[in-house]
């Protein structure tokens, strides 16, 4: 169970026959209604999304090593050092472009949902 209780018994939707029988007669309570836009804002989203954002994470993360190859034929540098520096660079930049990417992808998700529910 929830630690909140029985949400649906707190907000009078214990008997789903009786939320029926309200619905079928032209009246819902707000209760009700405000329980179920809930419901459906907060599912899970599609993982499409999720991918995509990984993809232009990394394709961002991986502009500067083929510039550097395309320019210079090494993409991570001569020596161990540079290799290093350049694979740490890399998955930090990586980790910030999918993080700028989910941070800039939530209000179309949360638009999607929004539409779905209309």
């Amino acid at each position: 169970g929830s630690t909140y209780g029985d949400v649906q018994s707190l907000l009078g939707m214990g008997d789903v026959d009786a939320v029926e029988a309200e619905v079928r007669d032209g009246r819902l309570r707000a209760s009700v209604a405000a329980y179920f836009f809930v419901l459906s804002a907060f599912r899970a989203s599609p993982q499409t999304e999720f991918f995509r954002s990984v993809v232009v994470g990394l394709t961002a993360s991986l502009i500067h090593p083929v510039c550097s190859f395309l320019a210079t034929g090494h993409p991570l540098g001569t020596t161990a050092a540079e290799v290093v520096f350049e694979v740490l660079r890399f998955l930090g930049f990586f980790v910030m472009a999918l993080l700028y990417v989910l941070y800039n992808i939530f209000p179309i998700l949360d638009a999607s949902k929004r539409l779905e529910m209309c």
